[in-house]
């Protein structure tokens, strides 16, 4: 588990990796992971360790592959 914070994680060529909050060792807020060319692979939002909100998948040129709203 992680301690409560604010992360940035990078991926071996320095680009951004995925960037998130953790709250009570939890993930919480909203997540965004990286493709490693840097562009946004998924964009996740948590509440209290749980998916909840909107989700989105993107391809490596940023495009919509996947759509969900999820609900604690």
């Amino acid at each position: 588990t992680l301690p409560d914070g604010y992360y940035t994680i990078r991926h071996p060529n320095g680009n951004t990796a995925w960037v998130g909050g953790v709250k009570n060792h939890q993930p919480d807020g909203k997540w965004t992971l990286h493709h490693e060319n840097g562009e946004i692979a998924e964009i996740i939002h948590y509440a209290e360790g749980q998916k909840d909100g909107p989700y989105i998948r993107l391809d490596p040129y940023g495009l919509p592959v996947n759509e969900a709203n999820y609900k604690k």
